[in-house]
């Protein structure tokens, strides 16, 4: 729920849930410090939100973009409890050379060509944050 908030513009984030558990709370804290740090502050408070990219292979994926200079932040859920059965394809705004690097969450399985970042499965509630690179031309 965090990271949905986020992919919708808001510039802050508080988060309660009673009972939680440590899992629950780990994960939230980790995002917490990802979220409020370069690369990630850069982007979501020096430009613009690219919401509701493009997803083909599962409905329940929400994905948002940020652009900066000759990079690419992308914020990546999987809404369902379960791991996803098909191939995910998100367009992207711009085409990329390559992954730079996960800002939270795993960036293995991702693959870009052009301007698509696909895996080949989610899994249930993941949540990536993904820096990609820019391409020229």
């Amino acid at each position: 729920m965090m990271m949905l908030a986020i992919n919708h513009d808001a510039k802050g984030i508080t988060y309660w849930i009673y009972p939680s558990t440590n899992e629950t709370n780990d994960g939230s804290a980790t995002l917490g410090k990802a979220l409020q740090v370069s690369p990630a502050i850069d982007f979501l408070f020096g430009t613009e939100t690219i919401k509701g990219l493009d997803v083909t292979g599962e409905t329940l994926i929400d994905a948002s973009a940020w652009v900066l200079g000759s990079q690419i932040l992308v914020g990546i859920i999987n809404g369902q409890y379960g791991d996803s059965g098909d191939s995910v394809t998100i367009d992207l705004p711009q085409s990329v050379t390559s992954i730079s690097r996960s800002v939270y969450g795993d960036s293995t399985g991702w693959a870009v060509d052009g301007s698509k970042l696909t895996k080949s499965r989610l899994k249930g509630l993941e949540v990536d944050i993904l820096l990609l690179n820019v391409g020229l031309g």
